[in-house]
């Protein structure tokens, strides 16, 4: 039988800030003796009291503005009850029913919530039953050969934690490693996080089950029919409408209301000649009881009924109300379409009467997962990824040979590459939560947000979108730019640099020599951006050489290694080490001349009309000449010589 991944996750990420989330202890990721940075409050010494860290608070909120998420007015701390040795409470202070954010999307998965929460310590381990010593406070304690120990370091206890929970919409090992990566570029953007996954500092679970995908369902007439995933209802309706509808977001944009959009409608489906009814009537009942009247947006052709919306997201509700409306009318499909966003995002809902092929909202709801089991704690990519994949194998397995999957925790075996049970799975109420006493809630409304939205930069969707517009860049080449902001930065003032120096400016050569040459100077030795000897102006001089034809291709990348290592300009390193271009007609016909006498082999292959000969002439001319000839003239002697 054939089965449907359902996948949900829950990253936990340590923020960027000065002090920890509910004491003045320094948070010091990088601090390597252990419990240095506590105190009788991270410790939860008795009549100690918590204070709020409000640069925590900003730093989700910020994130939260970024992800086109709702900011509720109040929002609370409460108690999560449970034990654990490195937690010093007895309790973890998190967030439960009033989160800071609410709903938002990244790489089309839904976001249920972020909220914020306090760190735990560390537990270490001793590796073996021998003899060794554990360095603490330059202290040293020496364990005995016959037992293990464990040490607990809070210096990490009580760090700003921030939990974001997506919905289940995830259904691959790479879909969820698409979203966790662009969500940790988004936190170095947002310089929130460092997210460095290898330190600790973002933390990924995941929530894993399957069901059969190869429902049935019946039609109006009640005949059963099977699932045809090659087919989708009303392709070519559905298509040539959202081929209409993009024309509209692409003259528009999104700075329009809902009735700009629906009147722009109207007029391209008389212009199409479409048959549609505006503002259609729905009576919507209950056991033959009238009990709400509605009306739709767009009735196309009686085959599609179109809802149009001017908000931040497509929600939940909107999908609740279109699907009743489908149903109500018996119209085979349903389209959600948004258009208050930089790109139209559109939402297709099939009337389960007529088909079963789309997720129905229902399944969306979870009403028919499979059951879940969380995989704890994934600190790589490659971890997540791997873990996801091995789970939707074993559970599959498990219900091939007519067995339940158990509702539990499991851990991931780096070694073994599976998951190892670890516990049951707690429900929400075996935490007791309860309002956390000592801290009042908090009214989100006396934060600046217009401050806050105003000090997101460019964020990474939004850059590759700008690069390929305005330097020409292909989409895979915008993704090596935009996967630190640094390098983008560098490339963007190199660009504007040379934008000055060149009527016609070439960004794709700049592109390709920073891409390969200047990061793979980099990855040699081992450097940033920040730590670069060549400047973005220095660095669009050399482009400038090049374009101009004042140096050749291998002369540039040996400039560029010198360039790398004094941080000289490349004019003066040209004048320093006489590398001026060679096109002297005499000189270079001495070298082709000997060149020639040199390959005889390639001499014949040329007059045989082997092309490629006369390249690999050019390049030994070239080589000979140091990469300080004119290519131009050295190829024009080659074939003035070799015709004779």
């Amino acid at each position: 039988m054939n089965y449907e991944p359902t996948i949900g996750l829950e990253i936990h990420i340590e923020l960027k800030t000065k002090t920890k989330m509910f004491c003045g202890c320094l948070n010091d990721p990088d601090e390597k003796h252990p419990n240095i940075n506590i105190c009788p409050i991270c410790l939860s010494h008795p009549g100690t009291l918590p204070t709020i860290n409000k640069k925590a608070v900003e730093a989700v909120l910020k994130l939260g503005l970024a992800l086109n998420c709702q900011i509720p007015k109040i929002s609370k701390f409460d108690r999560k009850n449970y034990f654990y040795p490195d937690l010093p409470k007895g309790y973890q202070i998190s967030q439960y029913d009033k989160p800071l954010v609410l709903g938002g999307e990244l790489n089309g998965v839904k976001i249920t919530r972020i909220h914020l929460e306090e760190d735990t310590g560390r537990l270490l381990h001793s590796a073996n039953s021998k003899s060794q010593s554990v360095d603490g406070n330059n202290e040293r304690f020496a364990l005995s050969d016959s037992r293990l120990a464990s040490f607990v370091d809070f210096n990490r206890a009580g760090i700003p934690l921030m939990e974001l929970v997506t919905e289940p919409d995830i259904k691959s090992g790479k879909e969820a490693v698409a979203f966790a990566k662009e969500l940790q570029l988004i936190l170095r953007y947002l310089e929130i996080s460092d997210a460095d996954m290898e330190k600790g500092e973002m933390r990924i679970e995941v929530n894993v089950s399957i069901r059969p995908n190869d429902k049935r369902t019946l039609r109006p007439n009640n005949e059963r029919i099977g699932t045809n995933e090659k087919r989708i209802i009303l392709k070519d309706e559905s298509y040539q409408l959202m081929k209409l509808l993009f024309e509209i977001h692409n003259k528009l944009g999104p700075i329009y209301k809902e009735k700009n959009y629906k009147d722009a409608i109207e007029e391209i489906l008389r212009r199409e000649k479409i048959s549609y009814e505006r503002e259609k009537e729905i009576l919507l009942k209950f056991e033959n009881l009238e009990v709400s009247k509605f009306f739709a947006d767009f009735i196309i052709d009686n085959k599609i009924l179109l809802e149009v919306k001017a908000s931040k997201f497509i929600t939940q509700e909107d999908i609740r109300q279109t699907l009743r409306y489908i149903k109500s009318l018996n119209i085979p499909l349903g389209i959600i379409v948004n258009f208050c966003r930089d790109k139209l995002e559109y939402k297709r809902l099939i009337n389960p009467l007529f088909d079963n092929n789309s997720v129905l909202f229902d399944e969306n709801l979870g009403e028919n997962f499979g059951t879940k089991v969380e995989i704890k704690n994934l600190n790589s990519f490659k971890a997540v990824e791997e873990a996801i994949n091995y789970e939707i194998t074993r559970q599959t397995e498990i219900l091939n040979r007519g067995a339940k999957v158990s509702q539990e925790t499991r851990g991931w075996d780096n070694v073994h590459k599976k998951t190892v049970s670890q516990r049951f799975k707690e429900e929400a109420h075996d935490y007791r939560y309860f309002p956390e006493p000592d801290l009042p809630p908090l009214d989100l409304t006396k934060f600046n947000l217009e401050e806050l939205k105003i000090s997101i930069p460019e964020l990474p969707v939004q850059k590759r979108t700008r690069f390929i517009k305005e330097y020409g860049l292909l989409a895979n080449q915008t993704e090596i730019l935009a996967e630190e902001r640094d390098f983008a930065q560098y490339f963007e003032e190199s660009a504007s640099e040379l934008r000055t120096k060149l009527p016609i400016p070439d960004y794709q050569l700049l592109y390709n020599y920073f891409s390969s040459d200047v990061k793979g100077l980099m990855n040699e030795q081992k450097i940033t951006v920040k730590e670069l000897n060549i400047t973005p102006e220095n660095f669009a001089d050399l482009i400038v050489l090049l374009s101009k034809g004042e140096i050749s291709s291998r002369l540039a990348k040996d400039i560029l290694k010198e360039m790398f290592l004094t941080g000289l300009d490349p004019r003066q390193i040209i004048q320093d080490k006489g590398l001026t271009k060679i096109s002297d007609n005499v000189i270079i016909e001495q070298i082709v001349g000997e060149t020639i006498k040199e390959n005889p082999k390639a001499v014949e292959d040329y007059k045989k009309g082997k092309e490629n000969a006369l390249q690999f002439l050019i390049g030994q001319a070239m080589a000979k000449s140091k990469g300080r000839g004119n290519p131009e003239l050295i190829k024009k002697l080659l074939n003035n010589q070799l015709k004779k």
